[in-house]
């Protein structure tokens, strides 16, 4: 029997009547004819509860399930974290109602703080070094300078868990002219790091590490220490499913681009890049997917929100040769 589908009404009828196994599954069909209902009490619902329905959900609308979570993020995840991933107990006299009302609080009605600046920073990081910043400065040799960025050939994403997200995915090759300044700077260090090999060899460890942990994916952030980028690991602040990766809330501290990996098994390519959830999540930083495309093989697309158009850019860097250790039998 599976108790936490009691929590929502159209199912109590099926339960009372002792239906069980997969006759109690939440199929596509009833997921979308549901659609509103469900997500609602799925953000209201408790961590315990949340689990035991995601073993009883269709898969497929499993995924609409997080496509639609991640619409209600809006750049403030962390701010759900905090609300419903607490490990501290919550008042019983809440009910899901009011616990949902408080959620719909945070993530629509109150101003995203205004705590980290990657953008600020990395003009910081500019400034500091006359080679830097005389790149910045003259725009014809910064894009000179990252002319080679396509020269790997590309990966491109072919599943959606959305299947109507594929109409709105963004263009993964836009001209780099029409990329500002600071889009460039990313797109030139990052271009510089991957032909470091301590950079390639930490890479290919956060892959391994990826493929080997089932229950959620792998990121950090990317700094820049010492004249190069470095990616700091950054645990997840809490688990929710091996689809996603949900930093803490001081994840852009000291970071002038955060970062996660596709890496459910040795070949992700299906999947490959940033998906709905990853870039409604995105708010104003700047981030970037690795994903294993078979053997030592990695994609990299750096993604972000035009400030202009307020639409998504990603941009594909291509496949690159990124060792990597295998994913160990379970």
């Amino acid at each position: 029997m599976v108790e936490c589908l009691g929590i929502f009404s159209i199912y109590d009828t099926r339960l009372k009547s002792g239906q069980k196994g997969k006759d109690c599954k939440i199929s596509l069909a009833e997921f979308n004819r549901n659609r509103r209902n469900i997500v609602r009490k799925y953000l209201a619902a408790t961590p315990q509860e949340r689990a035991k329905l995601l073993k009883n959900i269709d898969k497929r609308a499993k995924s609409i399930l997080f496509n639609e979570v991640g619409k209600k993020f809006k750049g403030k995840e962390n701010d759900y974290i905090d609300l419903f991933h607490s490990n501290k107990e919550r008042p019983k006299c809440l009910s899901d109602e009011h616990r949902f009302q408080q959620l719909a609080d945070l993530l629509f009605e109150k101003p995203e703080p205004k705590k980290y600046f990657p953008d600020s920073l990395l003009l910081s990081v500019i400034r500091k070094d006359p080679r830097l910043s005389h790149l910045y400065d003259n725009k014809d040799k910064l894009i000179a300078a990252v002319s080679e960025i396509y020269k790997n050939p590309p990966q491109l994403r072919t599943k959606f868990g959305d299947p109507s997200f594929r109409s709105k995915y963004p263009t993964e090759r836009p001209s780099v002219k029409t990329l500002d300044n600071l889009t460039l700077m990313r797109l030139y260090l990052l271009n510089r790091a991957l032909k470091r090999d301590k950079f390639k060899k930490d890479l290919g460890e956060i892959i391994f590490r990826d493929l080997n942990d089932k229950k959620t994916e792998h990121g950090g952030r990317v700094i820049y220490e010492k004249g190069k980028l470095v990616l700091d690991r950054v645990p997840a602040a809490c688990v929710l499913s091996n689809h996603s990766y949900i930093p803490p809330s001081t994840l852009l501290i000291g970071a002038i681009m955060r970062f996660h990996a596709h890496a459910i098994s040795n070949n992700h390519s299906k999947y490959v890049g940033p998906s709905e959830p990853d870039i409604l999540s995105l708010g104003s930083s700047t981030g970037v997917v690795f994903t294993a495309c078979g053997e030592g093989k990695v994609n990299i697309d750096l993604y972000f929100i035009d400030k202009k158009t307020k639409k998504p850019v990603v941009v594909d860097l291509g496949v690159h040769t990124i060792p990597f250790r295998k994913k160990l039998r379970s």
